[in-house]
């Protein structure tokens, strides 16, 4: 017997659930909180994730301004390569 969708299968997710389940409302979010241009933190992810490196290094490094966090060369330079493809 298939899976039934009824009520029982709606549940609302806590603001922290929906954030991490949808990229775009994460973006929203940071931007809102660290007055940031959100296409610049979509760069900043999709050089994270093209090098391999959490986002949370571009959030602490990039949002937060914590320079203690190590300079990350291979996300910099996707991002280098992001920002002159959208140019």
């Amino acid at each position: 017997m298939p899976d039934q969708y009824d009520e029982s299968s709606i549940r609302i997710l806590s603001p922290q659930e929906f954030t991490q389940r949808f990229e775009w409302a994460e973006v929203g979010a940071l931007a809102a909180q660290h007055k940031s241009d959100p296409s610049f933190i979509r760069r900043g992810f999709k050089a994270c994730d093209a090098a391999g490196a959490e986002r949370s290094y571009f959030v602490d490094r990039y949002l937060k301004g914590d320079k203690s966090v190590p300079f990350n060369v291979e996300v910099d330079a996707a991002f280098r390569q992001s920002w002159r493809e959208d140019s």
